[in-house]
């Protein structure tokens, strides 16, 4: 499912609610779209059709830096690491640079069509056709994952110490280390378009205006957007969720619970308090120590499960302290891997626990 565009447009805003078109550089040969965009090294670098590049400084005056129309490719998705860029598209091709001025292109060696991209962790994971996961550390050397579907994933995203991929027919892959993948299906009747981890918490939107809100990559839930226009892409800046989709719709929220007009919503945002969770020892024999930051003056939720998510422990304290301390059990579990999701109000953090 391509983003419709008319041509290759560029739009900038400093507060995300009154925006103006930026001058890109039109060509009648071809490259009539963007698909992503992504900043790093001082630049704005927009990817699309015909797997053309283009460059700004402040996102209003742009210059071309690659244009292939003979190739017919498509650069679907680009993202910034590792102090470089790195684009991915169509049939494994790739395009990268240190500086976003000189670029090089080539091939992953994998054949399937790449949607999405992003860095975290020292690596760079992209998402494509038929599952397709792939992982790189420099966008050099490329290995392929196993994601276990066959449906086609459009984004990924990286927060809380868990990878979230999403794609089409609800489908949803997470990861805590990127290597290792587990999916589930979210809602059968959602096509995923781009996921974004903000604020403590992964925020997807969909077809249809569809908005789910992940407290963590494993459990999705649908809100309310006010929207039926189809929404292509959304980030996080300046205190504000940004979705944008067809028809010029452009959402805003402070938290993604209450998404409204551009052109009129105006608040403040929910504070973003740093939520730090530790567990020791791990692996576990039988009693474990949940060391807690940055959630002074809020209920705390402890919730330990199983890598089936069948709870185990679901404890609710008051965290008074800037710090708080709790010892918990994995007495008489079997061996394997458990997983501790600690929570608040505002924030998530999941944990992957070992036990002997």
């Amino acid at each position: 499912m391509d983003k419709p565009h008319a041509a290759n447009v560029a739009i900038t805003s400093t507060d995300s609610k009154q925006y103006e078109v930026g001058q890109t550089a039109q060509s009648l040969k071809g490259g009539k779209f963007f698909c992503d965009v992504a900043f790093g090294a001082g630049l704005f670098a927009a990817v699309g059709e015909d797997a053309i590049i283009q460059t700004s400084v402040d996102g209003k005056a742009w210059n071309v830096r690659q244009f292939l129309p003979g190739q017919s490719t498509t650069l679907r998705s680009v993202a910034y690491g590792a102090e470089r860029f790195l684009a991915v598209g169509d049939k494994g091709f790739i395009s990268r640079s240190y500086d976003g001025i000189i670029w090089q292109s080539g091939y992953m060696g994998l054949p399937h069509q790449y949607n999405g991209i992003t860095y975290a962790g020292g690596k760079f994971v992209a998402v494509g056709e038929f599952g397709a996961i792939a992982t790189s550390p420099d966008g050099l050397l490329w290995t392929a994952r196993t994601s276990g579907t066959t449906q086609q994933l459009t984004s990924v995203a990286y927060g809380a110490g868990m990878w979230l991929a999403v794609g089409y027919d609800g489908i949803a892959c997470w990861s805590f280390d990127g290597i290792t993948w587990t999916n589930y299906v979210v809602a059968a009747n959602v096509s995923f378009n781009h996921v974004v981890f903000a604020n403590g918490q992964f925020v997807a939107v969909a077809i249809d205006g569809k908005l789910f809100t992940f407290p963590n990559a494993l459990i999705g839930k649908a809100v309310q957007s006010g929207t039926t226009s189809h929404l292509w892409g959304i980030t996080y800046g300046n205190g504000l969720f940004v979705a944008v989709g067809e028809n010029t719709t452009i959402m805003t929220s402070p938290n993604a619970k209450a998404p409204s007009s551009a052109k009129g919503r105006s608040g403040m945002a929910e504070p973003e308090v740093s939520l730090r969770v530790v567990a020791y020892p791990n692996p576990v024999e039988t009693e474990f120590t949940v060391t807690i930051d940055g959630a002074a003056g809020q209920t705390i939720r402890l919730l330990l499960v199983d890598i089936q998510w069948r709870t185990i422990t679901d404890r609710r304290i008051d965290g008074t302290d800037s710090q708080h301390r709790a010892l918990m059990s994995l007495d008489q579990r079997q061996p394997g891997t458990y997983l501790l999701q600690v929570s608040t109000p505002t924030q998530s953090q999941t944990i992957k626990l070992l036990k002997q």
